[in-house]
């Protein structure tokens, strides 16, 4: 794995800390691991990294169809147990 790779586990970990546990510890230490891993890269390693999180309209597309889907499956999940 690339360092690239885990500074983006590292970015989706604090984005879930930061949504249910923004007063934590685990969201500081996330944050300096995060600023720790980017001071460490060049300035061409953050290029590409960022680059990376850039979705395309088809990117986009597909993860919005996806989110559609599972919001249905989830609904449709209520539906039959409310049955």
């Amino acid at each position: 794995m690339t360092n690239s790779d885990y500074l983006t586990m590292a970015e989706n970990r604090f984005a879930s800390v930061q949504r249910y546990f923004p007063n934590s510890s685990e969201f500081n230490r996330l944050f300096n691991i995060i600023l720790d891993m980017t001071n460490k890269m060049t300035d061409e390693e953050r290029n590409q990294h960022n680059a990376k999180k850039i979705e395309t309209p088809e990117q986009k597309l597909a993860h919005l169809k996806e989110e559609q889907r599972v919001l249905d499956q989830m609904s449709m999940n209520k539906d039959s147990n409310s049955i």
